[in-house]
């Protein structure tokens, strides 16, 4: 395992800019892996994401990448096994990307491909 997304039981996350065209940031991993299977399973807001500041209390500051992506995607996580104790994280994986939102920018993950979401949409690269 070259990164932690390569895991089999991994819930991989790719960050996306929410703002400005929506595409999946140039610095997510996009897969596939080197055994085929998708790389990424979810997409979350990963560019100018706004967290407390850790330099001035009461204050926010931007944080962007997929360390800011994962939380969004952790939480759900631990909503669902809150509500299911018992849940495993394949399951949990499945119902996550079951009820995830595929939209114009980030489509389906199983299409996603190195360093081409900046330049061509999902949709156009059946």
């Amino acid at each position: 395992m070259s990164w932690p997304a390569t895991a089999d039981s991994a819930i991989s996350v790719a960050a996306y800019n929410p703002l400005n065209d929506g595409g999946i940031n140039a610095f997510s991993g996009q897969g596939p892996r080197i055994d085929g299977r998708p790389d990424v399973d979810l997409a979350a807001p990963g560019s100018t994401v706004f967290s407390i500041s850790a330099f001035t209390p009461g204050d926010f500051t931007p944080f962007g990448g997929t360390s800011a992506a994962g939380p969004h995607v952790a939480g759900a996580a631990a909503l669902l096994r809150q509500l299911l104790p018992g849940l495993d994280s394949g399951t949990c994986r499945a119902w996550l990307r079951a009820g995830a939102a595929q939209d114009e920018h980030t489509g389906d993950p199983d299409l996603w491909e190195p360093a081409s979401c900046a330049s061509t949409p999902p949709w156009q690269r059946r």
